[in-house]
């Protein structure tokens, strides 16, 4: 399941989400759902899902409106999440999961939630993980049916010493 919330920009957001849901092998169809349109217990039931998190992101917040690891924990609690349904979350943001070169973990949002996620007696268990850098989309316009497409080519996790594919710069984050 994707859950997505920032970017103004629809057509980048729609193209960016899409190529997120290949590269997770989401269910052809699945429809993302905004942050703010989920509904309670949107998040329960059961199965063993990954729950996609889209959006902007900095070390300290994930969305264009600084939403806090404990906030964004506190939102997908009052929505249902469980361990029950979700195995893996992943949080699709900038710099959610920056690590220093050394590959030590800092400080960061990805340890803030996942330190919610892991002490949560409903949640604890499901496994979190962030980008250790700067994700980054390649973007093309494709001709459709006589029509513009803009589509993501890549995805791909900007470091300092290195771009990572996505696959080698997705992290499984330890709160501790």
């Amino acid at each position: 399941m994707v859950v997505f919330f920032g970017e103004e920009n629809a057509v980048s957001r729609g193209a960016k989400i899409k190529a997120l849901q290949g590269f997770f092998n989401e269910p052809e169809g699945s429809m993302p759902k905004a942050l703010t349109m989920l509904e309670d217990g949107s998040l329960g039931g059961k199965g063993s899902e990954n729950l996609i998190v889209s959006g902007h992101g900095n070390q300290n917040n994930f969305g264009a409106v600084g939403i806090t690891g404990d906030k964004l924990f506190a939102t997908f609690k009052e929505k249902g999440l469980t361990k029950k349904r979700f195995a893996k979350i992943y949080l699709m943001g900038c710099n959610v999961g920056l690590q220093a070169q050394d590959n030590s973990v800092v400080e960061n949002f990805a340890k803030d939630f996942a330190r919610c996620v892991n002490t949560d007696e409903d949640t604890a268990g499901i496994k979190v993980y962030a980008p250790r850098g700067i994700l980054t989309f390649t973007m093309e316009d494709k001709i459709v049916s006589g029509q513009t497409v803009k589509t993501a080519t890549a995805i791909n996790v900007a470091c300092p010493e290195k771009t990572y594919t996505l696959s080698e710069g997705l992290t499984l984050v330890n709160p501790s």
